[in-house]
């Protein structure tokens, strides 16, 4: 039997329920990702409780996991209250306090292991996981919970396409991550559930990038891992729509083999090309790369 964690050097990640589990993919991203357009945005002060209807998204537990042993909420974004002012704890007027922190949204977050990785990088940073299986919110409220970073993390259990239209024009972010489904016209496989969050059938890649234009702060950065062949197609679909590749790092596996998966990072304007190589292992299987593990050592309890 699969084991059904995952255990980190600062945080461990459930993965009973998730469709998929951890995998090598989400760890490079939230290792890799530039968290340096993190800037300030407004935040409730120290008095505010985010757990409060008032200055909170509207909040039904129930629909994904019982939140009586949990201090922790999953925000159903399909409720929306014309007397709410704020957006997701983020307090408009004076009664706002201006801090050196972070707005970062990741999507398709699965057991949230990026978004963790993410809140450990950061001092203060505000994320928002966007995750429609009600499995993988299962696992993702619990370890978010459990983590040392339980009041920067808020899991929305609905598709990016509902989080977009709740939150357009409301709410911008300096840093959008992503590990998305990507298999665009591979065979399916017989588990529906693992079909939707492998395949890009649930996500197109278009209608991901338009949400990232819609929710992308002006400085912002959105950053994607994906296979190489995907990557190209994703960078020029993103191009359309005037989201500009600023660093790119190829991943192989070991020397003298093809790229297996690149990372790309897209920002508003165009700027020189940030371009890398990361190769993970020597030409001796499991002997891992100084820069590999230079990488990844904050997270890996085997580096």
């Amino acid at each position: 039997m699969a084991n059904p964690y995952f255990s980190f050097k600062q945080f461990t990640v459930w993965q009973e329920h998730a469709a998929m589990r951890v995998g090598t993919d989400g760890v490079l991203l939230g290792a890799w990702c530039d968290l340096s357009s993190c800037v300030s945005v407004v935040i409730p002060d120290e008095s505010t409780d985010r757990r409060q209807p008032e200055n909170v998204c509207p909040a039904d537990p129930s629909q994904i996991l019982d939140s009586s042993n949990r201090d922790q909420t999953v925000w159903d974004d399909h409720v929306q209250d014309e007397r709410e002012k704020s957006v997701c704890g983020a307090q408009n007027g004076a009664d706002a306090e201006t801090k050196k922190v972070g707005r970062v949204l990741d999507i398709g977050s699965g057991t949230g292991v990026i978004a963790l990785m993410v809140a450990q990088r950061t001092s203060n940073a505000q994320i928002d996981a966007v995750e429609p299986d009600s499995g993988s919110c299962e696992d993702a409220l619990r370890n978010f919970a459990e983590s040392p970073w339980a009041d920067r993390l808020h899991l929305h259990g609905v598709t990016l396409q509902e989080y977009v239209s709740c939150y357009a024009e409301k709410v911008q972010y300096d840093l959008i991550v992503s590990n998305p489904p990507y298999f665009v016209d591979s065979l399916k496989a017989p588990d529906p559930v693992r079909n939707a969050v492998r395949h890009a059938v649930s996500l197109p890649f278009e209608e991901l990038l338009d949400g990232v234009k819609t929710l992308l702060a002006e400085h912002g950065r959105f950053a994607v891992i994906l296979p190489v062949t995907e990557g190209v197609l994703l960078e020029k679909l993103a191009l359309e729509r005037s989201l500009h590749c600023v660093r790119k790092c190829l991943v192989q596996t070991k020397p003298g083999v093809p790229p297996k998966r690149v990372m790309m990072e897209f920002g508003r304007k165009s700027v020189p090309l940030r371009s890398g190589l990361l190769i993970m292992e020597t030409e001796r299987h499991q002997e891992f790369t100084e820069e590999y593990r230079r990488l990844t050592r904050d997270f890996y309890l085997k580096f």
